[in-house]
């Protein structure tokens, strides 16, 4: 039939993979050398991924199973990345045994800052009822940082006690350490 691949008119016959039996298309030009006529994908669970289980990465860093933990845009962690993501997890629970235990400190803030967090307290947000079931990492920790300024703001408003064109105020120590490490990153 006319038109058909691989027919007189020079179109080629398209790459089937080996492995699974379908179409190879994004790595197609490659050659059908190029991963022993496999998909990427099929190559790697064929010859790389070993005995491990297939949900599971195993120590390739391009290792496709990657993707199933969440992994960063790029589709890889690198094991540095995952244990750093296992210490944040213990560290959350140390910080839920000493969050019972955080005093509170005295501290000064110049007025104008006090005043600009008293207005983040005040502040109605348009989707102020809206919080979503799953969100990125980024957003979920610009809206605790945003909570944040707004306690600190009722704190000031509540408690605040000017001393000399600042306002002091005790505040939980969790609001300062949070405070400190965003001023350090943007420092960064």
């Amino acid at each position: 039939m006319a038109g058909m691949a691989g027919d007189d008119d020079n179109t080629p016959e398209p790459l089937v993979c080996v492995r699974c039996g379908r179409v190879v298309g994004a790595m197609a030009e490659l050659g059908a050398d190029h991963h022993e006529g496999m998909h990427q994908v099929c190559f790697h669970y064929e010859l790389e991924h070993g005995d491990v289980d297939p949900d599971r990465p195993c120590a390739s860093r391009s290792c496709p199973s990657r993707s199933l933990l969440g992994s960063t845009p790029t589709g890889q962690k690198s094991p540095t990345e995952l244990q750093w993501e296992e210490d944040s997890r213990l560290l959350g629970r140390i910080g839920s045994v000493f969050a019972a235990e955080l005093p509170e400190v005295d501290v000064t803030i110049p007025a104008g800052l006090a005043a600009a967090a008293v207005r983040a307290w005040d502040r109605e947000d348009e989707d102020d009822s809206y919080v979503p079931r799953s969100e990125p990492t980024t957003q979920r920790e610009l809206r605790h940082r945003a909570a944040v300024l707004a306690f600190i703001g009722l704190a000031l408003e509540e408690r605040g006690r000017p001393v000399a064109g600042d306002v002091r105020v005790r505040l939980r120590a969790e609001l300062i350490g949070t405070a400190v490490d965003v001023a350090d990153e943007q420092q960064s």
